[in-house]
C-alpha cells in the first residue's frame, strides 16, 4: 500500500465512521456566536478608526491655536510644543524656494506621443493623408467661385484650420493625427461641395 492511499485512509475515515449529521452541520454554519463575532472585530475595527481620526483632529486643533495664539496670552502646558516630542516641519519660506530650470533655457525635447507603428502601416498613412489632402484640395477649388452663407464660411474656415492641423501633426511625426484631422478636413469640403 502506498503512502498516498494510507494518508486518504486515515484522513477520510473519521468523516465515514461518524460523519455530521445534516442539522448539526446547519448549526455550526449558522452559529450565533460566529455571528456575533464577526460582528465585533467590525465595531473593533470601527472604533480604532473613530480614535484614529479624533486623534488626528486634536492634533489639528492644537495647531491651529498655536498659530493663530497672540503672543502675550498664555498657552496651557497641554497645547505647547515639547522639543523632545515634535520635530519642526520644513516648511518652504520665500527665501529657501528655488527654481530649477533644466538645461538652462533651453526647451525640452519633442516627445512621440503616438505609439510606434510598422513601416508599412506608416507609408500608408501617409499614402492616405495625402490623397485627402488633395481631394480636399481640389473641392476648395470647387467652392472659390461660389458666394457663401455664413455658416459654410465657418465650415469653410474650419476645413482650412484642419488641413493646417494635419500638415503640422503630420511634420511632427504625429501620422495618426495628421490622417485623422485630413479625413475630417475632406469630410468638411464634400459637404460643402455638395450643398
Amino acid at each position: 500500500m502506498d503512502i498516498v492511499a494510507l494518508l486518504r485512509i486515515v484522513l477520510l475515515a473519521p468523516l465515514a465512521v461518524n460523519p455530521l449529521p445534516s442539522t448539526a452541520l446547519q448549526a455550526v454554519q449558522s452559529n450565533p456566536t460566529t455571528e456575533q463575532l464577526q460582528k465585533d472585530r467590525k465595531d473593533e475595527k470601527d472604533q480604532r478608526q473613530h480614535k484614529k481620526a479624533a486623534a488626528k483632529q486634536d492634533e489639528k486643533n492644537k495647531k491651529t491655536a498655536l498659530q493663530h495664539a497672540p503672543q502675550s496670552q498664555k498657552l496651557p502646558e497641554s497645547l505647547k510644543k515639547h522639543p523632545n516630542q515634535h520635530k519642526a516641519a520644513n516648511v518652504p519660506t520665500a527665501e529657501t524656494q528655488k527654481t530649477v530650470v533644466k538645461q538652462g533655457s533651453t526647451p525640452d525635447p519633442k516627445a512621440q506621443i503616438s505609439p510606434r507603428i510598422p513601416p508599412a502601416q506608416a507609408s500608408h498613412e501617409i499614402l492616405s493623408t495625402a490623397e485627402l489632402l488633395t481631394s480636399t484640395n481640389e473641392n476648395l477649388k470647387k467652392l472659390s467661385g461660389r458666394q457663401l452663407n455664413l455658416s459654410q464660411q465657418e465650415m469653410l474656415n474650419q476645413v482650412h484650420s484642419y488641413v493646417q492641423q494635419s500638415k503640422s501633426a503630420g511634420d511632427s511625426g504625429d501620422l495618426q493625427r495628421s490622417q485623422n484631422l485630413a479625413y475630417k478636413a475632406h469630410l468638411l469640403s464634400d459637404e460643402l461641395t455638395h450643398h
